[in-house]
């Protein structure tokens, strides 16, 4: 291969992110356009859709100037020598396992039998809702969930560490990390939340897409082939297990996302096509929720409007709920009785709860900085820590039609601060 060839497909690595990011971005909303929803109930459409254009705009030109940022160091045909990595993956997979072991254990104990949530993820799924308003801030129902979720970065790490040294790791190794893999699955099915399960294949998809763009040009074409097609068996595989929960919480709850989606619209299609209904409007109902937001004032929510989680700590531990008053959505909810805990309005509500809407565009552009810098990184040098941080920032992307899904939960949280934290890590370890 020519040294022109090279230069091309590297360039085609480097901004296939983008270009996947440009047309869901995008699509999402064109979608939304499209639908009766948008032209009924939205009065600022035109706002709305300059808004959200100058936002995903700003986050894709952030983008490219973390792909564009000059390297100090050579591109590598080999990672470097795994070193530290080997002690990391083991200790991440060992650690990932004995969570989700015990995690299990505790599931069949506070949200009933494992098999039988299996078998009817809906049923499962209200056993969740009712779970967490039975032992919602109770820290000593479930330590092993505690420590689970103050440690979930470490669990995060183990995926990009096997796909960058995949040749150097034997079975016993590659067994292990399917076990850590298949327990914590094993745990989301049972609950029956589609997010948990997603987080999974979105992450084992980044890594699996990684492999495939360093190996589909060199002598390892047949099996950066069979990565091609495992990913799209993956895909297939999550529809389907979408349509089945959608189906089965229908039948086993009373909680409807959309009045056009209850149960007696639903009877008079069949179920696939309703599961593929909810697939499309998953991520563009939230566009309505942020036209409403954009009609109020900001009120800063003292940098805790951006998570969740936050707000519920500063709740529990300093009985401070200001944050929550002031908050975009929770204001919202008020004027128009969107609840913020059932439907979504994007996450650049979350974001301008802290910076302003004013703020959001520069701050999109600043994670799409760090989002192309970290997989430029993963291109080129094989760096694990790059990958995983580019799967988790994917996640990010996936979810920016419908809520801030890194900062919402308490384990998605602590998982993105330690992450950030280790990808700090690296940069030191890769300079000395």
């Amino acid at each position: 291969m020519s040294q022109r060839d090279t230069i091309v497909n590297i360039e085609r690595a480097l901004y296939t992110p983008w270009r996947i990011a440009c047309v869901y971005l995008f699509g999402t909303l064109a979608a939304y356009w499209l639908s009766r929803e948008s032209t009924e109930e939205i009065s600022n459409l035109g706002t709305l859709t300059a808004f959200v254009a100058v936002s995903y705009s700003c986050f894709l030109w952030g983008y490219s100037r973390g792909a564009a940022h000059r390297m100090a160091a050579q591109p590598a045909d080999q990672p470097r020598d795994i070193g530290w990595y080997r002690t990391i993956f083991w200790g991440s997979c060992l650690w990932t396992v004995a969570l989700n072991v015990g995690r299990l254990a505790g599931r069949s104990y506070y949200e009933g039998d494992i098999l039988e949530a299996l078998l009817n993820p809906g049923h499962a799924y209200r056993h969740k809702l009712e779970s967490i308003q039975m032992y919602a801030w109770l820290e000593e129902v479930n330590v092993v969930g505690q420590i689970y979720t103050l440690s979930y970065g470490v669990t995060l790490l183990f995926p990009a560490i096997l796909t960058v040294y995949w040749h150097l790791f034997r079975w016993p190794a590659k067994v292990l990390a399917i076990l850590a893999l298949a327990s914590g699955m094993l745990y989301d099915l049972a609950d029956g939340t589609n997010a948990a399960v997603g987080f999974t294949f979105s992450h084992c998809a980044v890594c699996m897409g990684a492999y495939y763009l360093w190996h589909k040009d060199g002598r390892h074409k047949l099996t950066a082939l069979r990565v091609k097609s495992l990913l799209f068996a993956m895909g297939a595989s999550f529809i389907g297990y979408f349509i089945v929960t959608q189906v089965t919480r229908t039948e086993t709850t009373s909680i409807y996302i959309s009045d056009d989606l209850s149960s007696d619209k639903r009877s008079l299609l069949p179920e696939i096509r309703y599961g593929l209904d909810l697939l499309v409007f998953y991520p563009t109902h939230g566009y309505t929720g942020l036209a409403q937001c954009l009609e109020l004032p900001f009120e800063w929510c003292y940098g805790l409007g951006h998570s969740r989680a936050l707000m519920e700590y500063a709740e529990q531990y300093f009985e401070f709920d200001k944050a929550r008053e002031k908050h975009y959505l929770w204001r919202n909810q008020l004027e128009t009785g969107r609840h913020p805990g059932i439907v979504w309005s994007t996450a650049l509500p979350w974001f301008a709860s802290d910076v302003s809407f004013w703020g959001v565009p520069p701050l999109l552009a600043i994670i799409g900085y760090l989002f192309g810098k970290s997989w430029k990184e993963t291109i080129l040098f094989r760096s694990p820590v790059s990958l995983t941080l580019s799967a988790w920032l994917s996640l990010l992307v996936l979810f920016l039609p419908a809520n801030n899904i890194i900062f919402q939960a308490r384990w998605s949280m602590f998982g993105t601060w330690e992450l950030l934290a280790f990808y700090a890590w690296s940069r030191l370890v890769r300079r000395n």
